[in-house]
């Protein structure tokens, strides 16, 4: 499945659909069928009230039209299972692409997406593909077949009463144009609303803890209350629009009947139309109302699925970006001209540096002032303003994550781990890493003794592992699992922040000693860290200044 980002939610449903090439065109040529069949029971109405006037019997007609009831019974039912199998397949489809596509997104475009917002697009809004496919498919199908072929059934038994059905619908379905005209965006606009409302309760239970512990948890609460009342004032509008083009139509296209029925009684009058023509004409006017009906009030709901289709293109892949090859080893790490700005805010502008292997650096300058953000440039979570980080002078932009994997680890503030066991989080860039180079990794973060002691040891959950170890040694299991991926670039953003003056101290210095040739960028505040370093960086409002480390090495 193909889908790509700069699609329309048209190309990209087209496609969606394209995914189906059996069941789902079966699927709609069964309804087709069932609606074709559907008027036999209608003709076979028309034919028994004519031998009712002159006498004839009428068993046979009754028997054709309840045959055809259980045939298209029958045909219906089939559609639907079929759309239903179909509908299932292509979500399963979806999310699979999808999956692939976050999986192959750059982590700085990944970034831009909030982790409920994710969630939402990849169940709820392939969700939505489920009701155009697996029940509106059938159900348009039918709205548009029945109404016209009803229509052409009053031709045959009265041209006039023909027309005058048919002649209210094209006003109706105008006014229903223009009554809907921008209602994709209002939906568009609704559903952003509703993520944000969805985000403001998360963060209110989230937070509703802390926020009692210092008084002030009725300001969370009006914001909640805030997202609420826009909500609220949104879905207003939305219902207006929908009901007001909804009740337009059914009021327009009921003139039909009200204008039908006089005329046939005045044909009937006139003696140009007989009395069993007259009431099948006046149930065949009202019968074509019903899936007229339906279809509009399908028109929302499409509406929301395209929307949703819209939604997903947003994790679908970009047009590809010609990438450099990089398959040799790191001879020199620089960034030239970088430049970067946040919230209207300047980090630093025209950087350039350069470092060889086995140089170790530490940053350091004030909260806020862009540190984490110049490293983060090089491990690929932003993308610069201007200039970049150069690997033997290939931009990191022009790499795939796949690619810069192989060059640079990086750990920050926070560990985290994934379902599984201690080995299994070990391994993650090394699958087929030897059980002693684990061991021995775990010696070098000084979590060796403490592994050890598990009853299960490097078999050990992470469930259990984040309840029996402290922040400084999941810390630490960070640090030996970016080890293990033996990149030549090492990046640990406060990594050590919760440890001790002298366990960060040893685990610094091992960390050193593990690849000596390894480039080493450490933010840290603390003078331990200085004392390994070979250069200090300080970064300080957009500049930074270069001194050379006091390494004890």
């Amino acid at each position: 499945m193909n889908l790509t980002h700069d699609m329309s939610s048209s190309q990209a449903l087209v496609t969606i659909l394209r995914g189906e090439p059996r069941r789902l065109p079966v699927a709609l040529a069964l309804a087709l069928l069932a609606s074709l069949v559907e008027l036999v029971p209608w003709v076979a109405l028309w034919l028994a009230a004519r031998a009712v006037m002159i006498g004839e019997p009428v068993l046979g007609h009754g028997l054709v039209a309840g045959g055809a009831i259980v045939l298209r019974y029958l045909l219906f039912t089939a559609g639907v299972w079929l759309a239903h199998l179909a509908a299932y397949g292509i979500i399963q489809r979806v999310r699979a692409s999808l999956v692939t596509s976050l999986a192959r997104m750059p982590v700085s475009r990944l970034r831009g997406f909030h982790r409920g917002d994710l969630e939402k697009r990849v169940i709820t809004d392939t969700q939505a593909l489920e009701p155009l496919i697996a029940h509106h498919g059938v159900d348009i199908i039918n709205g548009v077949i029945m109404p016209l072929l009803l229509t052409a059934l009053l031709f045959v038994i009265d041209w006039r009463l023909g027309l005058v059905a048919l002649a209210p619908l094209p006003l109706a379905l105008l006014i229903q144009v223009v009554m809907m005209r921008g209602f994709t965006e209002r939906q568009a606009h609704y559903n952003d609303i509703v993520a944000r409302m969805h985000e403001a309760q998360l963060e209110f239970l989230r937070s509703i803890g802390v926020m009692k512990l210092y008084g002030v948890d009725a300001d969370s609460f009006r914001q909640l209350d805030r997202a609420m009342a826009s909500h609220h004032g949104m879905t207003a509008d939305y219902i207006r629009q929908l009901i007001g083009a909804w009740v337009g139509f059914v009021t327009v296209a009921q003139a039909s009947l009200f204008f039908l029925v006089p005329l046939a009684i005045v044909l009937m009058a006139a003696g140009t139309l007989s009395l069993a023509d007259g009431v099948v004409a006046a149930m065949i006017a009202a019968g074509m109302l019903k899936p007229w009906l339906a279809l509009t009030q399908l028109i929302g709901q499409v509406s929301e699925t395209f929307v949703a289709v819209g939604r997903l293109l947003s994790l679908c892949p970009q047009q590809e970006v010609t990438t450099g090859h990089l398959d040799e080893p790191l001879q020199r790490l620089a960034c030239r001209d970088l430049t970067l700005s946040r919230g209207g805010r300047s980090l630093f502008r025209g950087l350039s540096l350069s470092l060889a292997p086995g140089q170790r650096v530490v940053l350091q300058g004030a909260s806020g002032g862009g540190k984490s953000s110049l490293l983060e440039l090089l491990s690929g979570q932003l993308v610069a303003d201007q200039g970049d980080w150069l690997l033997n002078g290939y931009a990191i932009r022009t790499l795939t994550d796949e690619c810069r994997a192989r060059y640079v680890a990086s750990v920050s503030q926070q560990a985290f781990f994934f379902v599984g066991s201690i080995a299994d989080n070990l391994r993650l860039a090394c699958p087929r890493q030897h059980e002693s180079e684990l061991w021995r990794v775990l010696e070098v973060v000084r979590l060796a003794g403490l592994v050890r002691v598990l009853p299960a040891q490097l078999d050990t959950d992470m469930g259990e592992t984040r309840r029996s170890f402290s922040g400084g040694e999941l810390q630490r299991l960070a640090i030996a699992r970016a080890l293990l991926a033996n990149t030549p670039i090492l990046i640990l953003d406060e990594a050590t922040s919760h440890l001790d003056n002298r366990t960060e101290r040893e685990v610094l210095a091992g960390v050193r000693d593990y690849d000596p040739s390894q480039i080493q960028l450490v933010i840290s505040h603390r003078p331990q860290a200085v004392r390994t370093a070979d250069q200090v960086w300080t970064l300080t409002d957009g500049e930074l200044t270069v001194t050379e480390g006091k390494s004890d090495d």
